[in-house]
């Protein structure tokens, strides 16, 4: 099997090789959830596989729509007046070590070798497996278009 990644950004800040992953959201995002990040870690792998090492950081960049503006300015690289109201961009950084990506290798091997055999593991940790039966959207996700 193959994966293919393909990064929304990937550049040089301060001297710094930084993989980016763009969000939206309503909530700036937290450490732990950059650090986690199962998205960036592929990112941090693509990285290395055409470079032949891991970025400095990755990060997390997520475009917050805010009614009343910002409570809390201090995770914010960016903040603008738009036509819809106060957008403001959170910024926020981890970084990726080789056994993370090994961590993150065995865990597609394992779920490349559940799918063989039929089983469709859930997206997020805590959700129901996808199984017939165990699922509403069963027949729509498997449905050849």
């Amino acid at each position: 099997y193959q994966l293919m990644v393909v990064p929304d950004l990937e550049g040089e800040i301060a001297n710094e090789i930084v993989v980016v992953d763009h969000k939206t959201g309503q909530k700036t995002p937290t450490d732990f959830e950059a650090d986690n990040s199962d998205q960036l870690t592929a990112y941090a792998m693509a990285h290395q596989a055409r470079n032949g090492k891991l970025p400095d950081k990755v990060s997390i960049h997520r475009a917050i729509a805010m009614r009343r503006g910002p409570k809390d300015k201090t995770k914010l690289v960016d903040l603008r007046q738009t036509g819809q109201g106060v957008v403001g961009i959170a910024n926020i950084e981890s970084k990726r070590k080789p056994e993370q990506i090994q961590r993150y290798l065995k865990t597609m091997e394992i779920i490349v070798q559940q799918i063989a055999q039929g089983i469709y593991p859930p997206a997020r940790t805590g959700t129901r497996p996808c199984l017939p039966g165990a699922c509403d959207y069963w027949d729509y996700c498997h449905t050849q278009f």
